[in-house]
């Protein structure tokens, strides 16, 4: 488990004034970057040297209440699966009441950079999605 917190800006917003659908999916992957980097996993040293990359293969979200310019949410990532070839992650926001606003999903798939053929996923990035333990 890992939580950060967001405040949402104009730039997440609609013309209705509540979160723009797609912001969700955004702010998630942001945590996901920030969960990552907290592991000792660079994403700028991964994106250089690169030889395998992580791109989402499905996303989805559920909006339960909700979210205005100026709320700051509390969103919790949790790991719920690492296949062979593939992990998910899941999102919780939750407002400033404690409520839950909104729920994401995101499954990446490791690929290789070359071929753009799936790859099996390796150890080092199970222990992290996992286990939350540093790849070193």
């Amino acid at each position: 488990m890992f939580t950060a917190t967001y405040t949402i800006r104009l730039h997440d917003t609609d013309a209705a004034g509540v979160i723009y659908f797609a912001a969700v999916l955004r702010i998630a992957h942001d945590v996901y970057e920030q969960f990552l980097e907290a592991h000792g996993e660079s994403i700028r040293a991964t994106l250089e040297g690169r030889t395998l990359a992580y791109p989402v293969v499905h996303a989805e979200a559920d909006y339960r209440r909700p979210i205005r310019l100026g709320d700051q949410l509390s969103i919790r990532l949790d790991a719920t699966r690492a296949g062979e070839g593939s992990f998910t992650t899941r999102y919780t926001f939750s407002n400033g009441q404690g409520e839950i606003a909104a729920e994401a999903s995101l499954v990446h798939a490791a690929v290789d950079v070359t071929s753009g053929r799936p790859v099996p996923l390796p150890d080092a990035m199970v222990r992290i999605i996992i286990d939350g333990h540093s790849a070193s």
